[in-house]
C-alpha cells in the first residue's frame, strides 16, 4: 500500500488547544506582571532597596529562561501534554510558596526557581501544541488565544488590589495560587495532534515551488504504522533544511566514518538532541538577537511599571486602573490585529517592527512633565494598541521561520538568550532605577 498525506486540522480540536493555552496564560502571566503590585509594600517592610527589588524581579525571570535550553528535548521526549502537567505543578507550588517569602533568597526560590521555570516551560509547550494544530489560521489562533489571555491582565490587577485590601500579602498569594491549580485542567486538554490529523492528498502532490509560506505535511505509512513529518520551507531558508538533512538524515554513515571517535559521536548526539544546526543560519541568529532585545525591554518595563507609577505618586487603585486600561486596549487590538494583517498581507516580521516603533514612542510619553492623571490614561491607551499588535505577531516570527519539529528547540534558544539579557541587564537596570527616580522627581519639581 502507499502513503497518504495528513495535515494538521487547522481548527477542530485545535480551538480547544487555543482555550487551554489561553487558560494557562490567563492564570499565570498576570501574576508575574503584577508581582510588583503584590510585593511593593512587602519590599518596603523588609527594607529592600530599589536595586534589590529589580534584582529579584529580573533575576527571578532569568532563572526560568536560562533553563530553556532543556525545554525542547523534554518536549520531544515526553510530549507537550506531560510537560505542561509538570509546568502546572511547578507554577502553582511556586505561587503558593511566595506567601512564606521573607528574604531575598526566598523570593528567588519561590518566584524564580519554581514559578519562573513553570511559566517558561509551560509557554514553550503550549506554543508548540498550538502551532502543531494550525498552519493557515495560525495568526487567528494566536490572536484569539492572547485575546483571552489579556482578560486575565484586566481582571487580575483589580482582583489583587481587592485581595490586598481584605487580606495580607500571604493570603493574596494563597488565593491566587489556588486559582493557578486550574492549569492542570488546561494541561489535560492537550491531546496529541496525531489524533486529529486530516487527509489532504492535494497538498501531498502539490509542488511547493514559489510558495512563500512554510507548511508541514505529516504522513502515515500504512504498512509500518508510524507517523513521520515532511517539511516544506521558504526558499530563503533552504540552507537550514539542507544542513539539517546533511547532518541528521545520514546518521549511520557519519557514525560509520567516525566509529573510532567517541568524542565526535558524543557531540553529534548533542547536536541532534538540541537541534544545533539552527545556529548555522545567520538569519535565525539575527531574529533571536532582535526578539530577545525587545523581550528584555518589554519584560523590564511591564514588571517595573507599578514601581514607576508609584514614583509618580499614584496610589494602588490608580496603578491598577492604569494597568487595566492598558490591558483592555491590548485586548481589543489582539483580536482585530490578525484581520488587519491578513487584509493587508503583511508579514509577521513587518508587523513586529511597526509595533516596536509605537511602543517606544508611547512609553517615552511617561517622562513628559505632565501631572494630569487623564494624560496617563491616554498613554495607557497608546501602549495598549502597540502591545496588542506586538503580542500577536512576535510569537509568530519563529514559528513562521523554522521547521515545526525544530520549534521547541528554537523557542528554548530564544528563552536562554532572553535569560542572558535579563541576568546581565537586571542589575544594571536596578542601579539605573535610583538615577531614574531622582531625575524624575527633579524634573517634576521644576514644573
Amino acid at each position: 500500500m502507499g502513503r497518504r498525506s495528513l495535515v494538521p486540522p487547522d481548527g477542530g480540536w485545535g480551538w480547544v488547544i487555543v482555550v487551554a493555552f489561553a487558560l494557562f496564560n490567563f492564570l499565570v502571566i498576570p501574576v508575574l506582571q503584577n508581582f510588583g503590585l503584590i510585593f511593593q509594600g512587602k519590599f518596603k517592610e523588609l527594607g529592600m532597596s530599589a536595586t534589590d527589588e529589580t534584582f529579584v524581579v529580573t533575576s527571578g525571570l532569568a532563572i526560568g529562561m536560562l533553563a530553556g535550553f532543556f525545554y525542547g528535548p523534554l518536549i520531544k521526549k515526553f510530549n507537550y501534554r506531560k510537560v505542561c502537567t509538570v509546568s502546572a505543578f511547578l507554577t502553582s507550588v511556586g505561587i503558593i510558596s511566595m506567601m512564606y517569602a521573607e528574604k531575598m533568597v526566598h523570593f528567588l526560590m519561590s518566584y524564580g526557581l519554581l514559578t519562573s521555570i513553570g511559566l517558561s516551560l509551560g509557554m514553550t509547550s503550549y506554543s508548540y501544541a498550538l502551532n502543531s494544530y494550525f498552519l493557515k489560521r495560525r495568526s487567528f489562533a494566536t490572536g484569539f488565544a492572547y485575546t483571552i489571555t489579556c482578560m486575565g491582565s484586566i481582571a487580575m490587577p483589580q482582583l489583587i488590589s481587592f485581595l490586598l485590601s481584605q487580606y495580607d500579602v500571604s493570603g493574596t498569594c494563597l488565593i491566587i495560587g489556588g486559582l493557578s491549580l486550574n492549569c492542570f485542567v488546561s494541561a489535560a486538554l492537550l491531546q496529541p495532534v496525531e489524533w486529529h490529523m486530516k487527509e489532504d492528498l492535494s497538498n501531498f502532490h502539490r509542488s511547493t515551488a514559489g510558495n512563500t509560506k512554510r507548511s508541514s505535511i505529516y504522513t502515515i505509512n500504512l504498512q509500518e504504522g508510524h507517523c513521520s513529518e515532511i517539511n516544506t520551507d521558504e526558499m530563503n531558508r533552504k540552507a537550514v533544511s539542507d544542513s539539517t538533512t546533511a547532518i541528521f538524515s545520514d546518521r549511520n554513515l557519519v557514525v560509520a566514518e567516525e566509529k573510532d571517535s567517541a568524542i565526535k559521536e558524543f557531540f553529534y548526539t548533542i547536536a541532534h538532541i538540541f537541534d544545533l544546526s539552527l545556529l548555522k543560519d545567520m538569519s535565525f541568529l539575527n531574529l533571536l538577537m532582535g526578539l530577545s532585545a525587545a523581550a528584555f525591554a518589554e519584560q523590564a518595563f511591564s514588571v517595573l511599571t507599578p514601581f514607576i507609577l508609584a514614583d509618580l505618586h499614584m496610589n494602588t487603585q490608580q496603578i491598577a486602573t492604569f494597568i487595566s486600561v492598558l490591558s483592555l486596549t491590548d485586548l481589543i487590538f489582539r483580536f482585530i490585529t490578525p484581520f488587519i494583517g491578513n487584509y493587508f498581507k503583511v508579514t509577521s516580521k513587518m508587523m513586529c517592527m511597526v509595533s516596536f516603533c509605537l511602543l517606544t514612542l508611547s512609553r517615552s510619553c511617561l517622562f513628559l512633565p505632565l501631572h494630569q492623571y487623564e494624560f496617563f490614561v491616554g498613554v495607557a491607551l497608546a501602549i495598549g494598541v502597540a502591545k496588542g499588535v506586538r503580542t500577536v505577531y512576535w510569537t509568530l516570527v519563529l514559528p513562521d521561520y523554522v521547521p515545526l519539529k525544530m520549534l521547541p528547540s528554537a523557542t528554548g534558544m530564544h528563552m536562554v538568550l532572553n535569560g542572558l539579557f535579563l541576568f546581565i541587564g537586571g542589575p544594571i537596570l536596578g542601579k539605573c532605577s535610583k538615577t531614574f527616580k531622582w531625575q524624575l522627581r527633579q524634573l517634576r519639581s521644576h514644573h
